[in-house]
């Protein structure tokens, strides 16, 4: 599925009903999911293969950025939760047994379909704009007098040797 297809399957957000949002959401997704009694044994190892692929190794990486990403304690507060659950129980290992018990572990043309849904277009989304802003930001106030503070001590002496002899 694309980005644009998701989005036009997500129903537009409102502040003022965030859950009601979320359920709509996951109904509008749930019912765009193909039928499994209408997948062949290769679709549904197929299926199995590629979230195992997509999941596996991002999982824990997304709800960390996530969590960097959200503001409100209570959501923090749910995916610290999260995370740890994710963490002490090996949610990726189980992942990994249930995709070789099923016999769909995934394969090189699973792992390429996989790689080309994994580039979606970051560059405009608003996290990312305010964390490049942040780091602009802090990389601008980390310069004192002739020291730049983002180099290690070896890099600074250098630098400072540079500008004296320049």
């Amino acid at each position: 599925m694309t980005a644009t297809q998701q989005a036009t399957l997500t129903p537009p957000f409102r502040p003022e009903a965030p859950q009601e949002h979320i359920d709509s959401s996951i109904d509008s997704f749930m019912a765009s999911l193909p039928d499994p009694a209408t997948l062949s044994g290769e679709e549904r190892r197929g299926l199995i293969a590629r979230y195992t692929a997509v999941l596996e190794g991002n999982f824990i990486y997304w709800m960390t950025a996530t969590h960097l990403a959200v503001r409100s304690p209570e959501a923090k507060e749910e995916i610290e939760e999260n995370l740890l659950e994710e963490v002490k129980d090996n949610h990726p290992g189980m992942l990994r047994k249930f995709a070789v018990a099923a016999q769909a572990e995934p394969t090189e043309l699973d792992r390429r379909a996989v790689v080309r849904l994994e580039r979606l277009p970051v560059r405009d989304c608003e996290f990312v704009q305010e964390h490049r802003r942040r780091a602009r930001a802090r990389d601008d106030h980390r310069h004192v007098g002739n020291i730049d503070l983002r180099f290690s001590g070896r890099a600074q002496q250098r630098a400072r040797h540079e500008i004296q002899a320049g």
